[in-house]
């Protein structure tokens, strides 16, 4: 038992590293102009929602979880950018949302879109915050117990990568939070994103 509550602790530990240096390099790139490394390829999103639930589980074991998946989730994406935005928003929704509830997601696919929900509750985002939330270096005011260790290494770069991310896919994130229905961050991804023309071979 002990040995398992070691490894818990350093799976943690890597997780919570490797989530905050994955930030910082969106973050620097972004930044300096060179923009995130972006390799779409054929995925099934809800195997990349999965592992990085399965992330956010393991830096918050007293959080449960709960995913929802309907229709077609094939598509076009950067697995490891989008491992990166579903993390980074489950790690938030935890983070924020009240200990005895749960953070809810739900995955559904459109024709042309998909479409992906991270609720939970907790205190209301003031709407002020919904404006600035996904601006670098911002940190909400609301968090429900500021005593949790991811507390004291976060950059306030999550949201904004996220963003960025999500805008890399040509999709888009908005966030909406009530009394009633909680925090709900909402991730639209076209199935398939539309890159720039190949540059033109050069003639003799």
């Amino acid at each position: 038992a002990e040995v398992q509550k070691i490894g818990g602790r350093v799976r943690r530990s890597a997780v919570i590293m490797a989530r905050l240096v994955n930030d910082l390099i969106g973050y620097t790139r972004t930044e300096l102009g060179s923009g995130m490394p972006f390799v779409p390829q054929p995925l099934q999103l809800q195997v990349v929602c999965q592992a990085a639930l399965d992330d956010a589980q393991a830096t918050h074991p007293a959080t449960r979880f709960e995913l929802v998946a309907e229709g077609d989730l094939d598509g076009v994406f950067d697995g490891t950018r989008l491992h990166q935005l579903f993390t980074n928003l489950l790690v938030n929704a935890a983070k924020y949302g009240a200990a005895n509830e749960p953070v809810r997601v739900g995955m559904s696919g459109q024709a042309d879109t998909l479409r992906v929900d991270v609720n939970n509750r907790g205190s209301v985002i003031p709407e002020s915050e919904c404006r600035s939330i996904f601006q670098p270096l911002v940190r909400l005011s609301n968090s429900v117990d500021d005593n949790r260790p991811e507390e004291e290494t976060s950059l306030g770069l999550g949201l904004y990568v996220a963003r960025e991310i999500a805008s890399l896919h040509g999709g888009t994130i908005e966030v909406r939070s009530t009394a009633e229905a909680g925090t709900t961050f909402t991730v639209w991804l076209p199935r398939a994103p539309v890159l720039p023309p190949a540059p033109a071979p050069r003639t003799a």
